[in-house]
Parts: C-alpha cells; structure tokens; sequence
C-alpha cells in the first residue's frame, strides 16, 4: 500500500526525470482507501502533474495511473486531459484475448481467465444500433469459422481493434467490407424480416423487442456464399492467365 511519501517521490521522480516505471506506476493506479487529507493532497498534485504532461503531448507509464471509471476528485484533472488529447492506445480500458492467443500477451498478470470470446448465445444479445449488429455478424462469422482474435476497446472513445493471424486476416477483412445494404436486402429476399424491419436497420434505427437471431444466421450465410463467389472465381482468373501463358510459350 502506497503512503503520502512515496507519492511526494514519485511526484518528484515524475517532474525530474520525465517519468516512473511500470511497477510504480501500479502502485499508484491500484490505490484503494486514499481518505486521510495528507495522502489525497499529495495524490492530487500527482495528477496535475500527470495531467499536464499529457496536454504538453508527453507520454509516458505515468498514463497507466489513470482509472477513467472512478469517480474521483483529485484524478479529474488527468481524466479530463486523457479524454481531450489522448489517442486510442491512451484510452484503451478493455480488452478480450482468445485463449488460443494468449500466449502472445505480455503483463499477463493483468487479465483473469474466461471462455472463450465468443461463446455468448446470439439470443443474449441486445442491441441498439447498427454498429452492434455488424459486430455480432463478424464475431459469430468468426466463432463458425474458428477464428481466434484479441479485441482492444476503447469505451470512452467507442472505437475497437481487431487482431487476428496473418492467414485469417483476408476472410475477416472481406465479411467488414460486405455493405450492410446488402445484407438486409438478402435477408428481406429470404424472408428473415420484413420490410418494416428492413426500413428501419437502413435508417440505424433501434427495434425494440425483436429477436436478430435470423438476420445474423442468414447474413452469415449470405457472407459465405459471396466469398466461396469470390475464391472460386479468383481461382478461375488464376487458371486462365496459367493457360494464356503456356499458350504464349
């Protein structure tokens, strides 16, 4: 547990020579119980310190002191400096690692084992946008396919990054290229809604109470049958342009 005088260092530390280490850093970030006056006032010159380094644009492992999900008044000026000038990898606060993946993961300490990603049933979900229709198709797209992945999601700033392996990283690439137009167009032809549904997903708008379970299984299934389309005729392309050549020599 960290006390009034090794924050009053590591402040200095800070001002001096431009930043802590990672493990000071954890001291800090994993503070509970700051209620004697001392150690708030030496906490809150910490963060101003912190916070005006960050809107000078430095970096540093003095950002990892930073809990954007408390409530708390002496971190306010460097949540509220992270928030304006902070990049995607300063505000990254959530991330989801295939267990198949898991080894490639440094500070393994900071994550709690789980099941896998993926493993949630599509009736769980409850969405409200758009956006979080097409993460469901690509996520259960990806569970069929058995593709492992590692997520990095920045809440504040509702932005994600998806990291797959090299030979996966086509097939996910072409399902988040498939216009969503088309998909609710291929599941209104399949009859997985109607076109009350259809009208309102093309304008992103929320439906309360509807089950998405069928538009997710027939966009999946139309997201399959366009890129066999696409393998098979890239394939076709392939031996075409072998026979031109033996033709040539």
């Amino acid at each position: 547990m960290i006390d009034e005088v090794k924050v009053k260092q590591l402040t200095r530390k800070l001002k001096d020579q431009g930043d802590i280490s990672v493990n000071e850093a954890d001291e800090i970030y994993f503070q509970e119980n700051v209620k004697s006056f001392e150690l708030k006032r030496v906490m809150e010159e910490w963060y101003e310190v912190v916070a005006e380094k960050i809107r000078k644009g430095l970096r540093g492992n003095f950002v990892f002191t930073i809990d954007l999900h408390k409530d708390l008044d002496f971190m306010e000026p460097a949540q509220d400096a992270i928030r304006k000038h902070g990049n995607f990898e300063d505000l990254c606060d959530f991330i989801q690692v295939d267990k198949r993946l898991y080894s490639l993961v440094p500070f393994k300490h900071l994550f709690v084992e789980a099941a896998g990603i993926y493993d949630i049933p599509l009736d769980f979900y409850s969405f409200r946008n758009v956006r979080e229709i097409k993460h469901c198709i690509l996520a259960e797209f990806m569970k069929r396919k058995n593709i492992p992945c590692i997520i990095a999601t920045a809440l504040y700033d509702n932005k994600s990054i998806l990291f797959v392996e090299e030979e996966n990283a086509i097939v996910v690439k072409r399902v988040m290229e498939v216009p969503f137009e088309k998909l609710v167009e291929n599941a209104l032809r399949n009859k997985a809604i109607d076109k009350k549904v259809a009208k309102k997903l093309l304008v992103d708008n929320f439906i309360p109470n509807f089950s998405f379970d069928k538009f997710v299984k027939t966009s999946i299934e139309y997201i399959d049958e366009t890129n066999e389309a696409k393998i098979k005729m890239m394939r076709n392309i392939g031996e075409e342009e072998t026979e031109w050549l033996e033709e040539i020599r």
